[in-house]
């Protein structure tokens, strides 16, 4: 979490943190439904979550922990492109 706020003043850095909610997910539980416009950034603190690629298991998208991923639905309101599922 240091390294991505690396460089903003302490004011901007103690707003995005309580800006911050924690949430968990149960393994197979759906964290973002694709298509959805929700203007967030996802950190994985623990476990992972996957995006499948319905294609076979070598090109599945498996995000672990200290992954931060969402930033351009965030900054530009892009719908989120894919299902992502909690796997662990």
């Amino acid at each position: 979490m240091r390294a991505f706020l690396q460089g903003i003043e302490k004011r901007d850095e103690r707003f995005i943190i309580q800006a911050m909610r924690t949430i968990e997910f149960e393994p197979g539980e759906r964290v973002v439904r694709s298509g959805t416009k929700d203007k967030s950034v996802l950190f994985v603190a623990s476990g992972e979550l996957i995006i499948f690629s319905f294609d076979g298991a070598e090109n599945d998208t498996v995000y672990k922990e200290g992954a931060i991923f969402g930033i351009e639905q965030f900054l530009f309101d892009k719908p989120w492109t894919e299902d992502i599922l909690c796997n662990k």
